[in-house]
């Protein structure tokens, strides 16, 4: 518990002064207890996100450099000295451009590219690199955020232990192109609901990884969160696994 404490410590004192200042990116939260109904496991989760400005050389434009991780930590399994199970990656560079007042509701325009990897070893490894767009609107207490993208092709593999070839071929099937927020805030109160992979809708089989989120403000730029998750992609060791969990925790603003 101690290190879930410092996590916690570093994200509440990020500052919000300068322009160039460290600032939260996306949702930096901790699921002390976090369920996974398939394996019959519990487990830690937590997201640090961090983004910082570049250059900006107007007022509504700017280029940033964003860092996510999100950690999989097997801290009730004593047995095997609570190990991390998994950490992804996530560096990305993106250009914000701030669009508010001259399309109705929406309020930010992203263009970006973002590498993705869990760096395990050869077996186990996992990445990708794509290009993105990323649009943000609002209206009153409805937020929607709307992602869509496309894959930088690698090579195929020589062979098994080859370290530069492609180590997931497939993962497009599974996380698809596209990836939609919708948020709701009523009081102190908010839920979300997370769905990636629209496309496969249509197909024969569905991949279709969704999230609802609950939070609720206990002040102090700390919320209780509630998640439910199922379908593909929670992770990248399992982005061909579908799983289901419910966790509960912090998230912090």
């Amino acid at each position: 518990m101690k290190a879930i404490l410092i996590i916690f410590s570093l994200l509440m004192s990020i500052s919000y002064g300068s322009d160039y200042d460290l600032k939260r990116y996306k949702p930096n939260y901790i699921t002390p207890f976090s369920y996974n109904s398939d394996k019959d496991e519990m487990e830690v989760v937590f997201q640090i996100s961090l983004k910082k400005l570049v250059y900006k050389p107007v007022k509504d434009l700017g280029v940033y450099f964003g860092y996510s991780q999100k950690s999989f930590w097997q801290l009730y399994d004593k047995a095997n000295s609570s190990p991390f199970r998994e950490t992804n990656y996530n560096p990305e560079f993106f250009l914000n451009i701030d669009v508010r007042g001259k399309f109705d509701g929406f309020t930010d325009l992203i263009f970006g590219y973002e590498h993705e990897s869990n760096g395990q070893t050869i077996e186990k490894s996992r990445s990708w690199n794509k290009e993105y767009v990323r649009a943000f609107w609002e209206k009153g207490n409805l937020k929607a955020d709307l992602k869509v993208w496309a894959r930088i092709p690698e090579r195929e593999k020589r062979d098994e232990n080859d370290t530069q070839g492609d180590d997931n071929p497939d993962i497009e099937k599974y996380y698809g192109n596209s990836e939609l927020n919708l948020s709701y805030k009523y009081k102190n109160s908010q839920i979300s609901l997370f769905l990636r992979n629209l496309e496969s809708a249509m197909e024969d089989k569905s991949y279709i990884g969704r999230e609802v989120t609950y939070n609720y403000d206990l002040g102090n730029g700390m919320d209780l969160v509630l998640k439910y998750f199922k379908g593909y992609g929670e992770s990248l060791i399992d982005y061909n696994n579908e799983i289901e969990k419910y966790s509960i925790g912090f998230q912090v603003y």
